[in-house]
């Protein structure tokens, strides 16, 4: 959800400047944000989303090139550890829309909540924060038990 740190990624990885071309808040309705996996690179728990009832999960909706898809593929581990999957969203104007979103693969899951780094959580809280995010959806964040840097 930040683009500052998509950004830094793809300067890092030498794929030139991320293009998005449009930006939508919306939510993805269904689903819960979860805890559930360890990513390689982060050394720490990193989000994830599952098929929750009665549940959403406020994100951004990225109308991307095919060059900055292809980054972002990379970047999440698509399909070696997330798999990028179409998924009704809505707009918060109420317009659904269909969206790409990473999810792990299930042999990734682990069992037990992961908790993610400081820095990595406060990426995402800074986002949700910036994009007006609901505040329950910032107050779990905030809430989150979180390893320091």
């Amino acid at each position: 959800m930040d683009l500052g740190d998509v950004a830094s990624w793809f300067e890092q990885e030498r794929l030139g400047k991320p293009r998005v071309l449009h930006l939508a808040v919306g939510r993805l309705d269904g689903h819960r944000l979860v805890w559930n996996y360890r990513s390689p690179r982060r050394g720490a728990g990193a989000a994830n989303v599952e098929p929750a009832l009665h549940c959403s999960v406020p994100g951004l909706l990225l109308e991307v090139d095919d060059a900055t898809l292809s980054g972002l593929d990379r970047k999440e581990g698509h399909p070696g550890r997330y798999l990028r999957e179409v998924q009704a969203c809505r707009v918060w104007s109420g317009e659904l829309r269909e969206a790409w979103v990473y999810r792990v693969l299930p042999a990734f899951q682990e069992q037990q909540v992961v908790a993610p780094r400081r820095g990595y959580r406060d990426l995402l809280l800074g986002a949700a924060r910036r994009h007006g995010f609901p505040a329950e959806y910032i107050a779990k964040l905030e809430a989150l038990q979180v390893l320091e840097d």
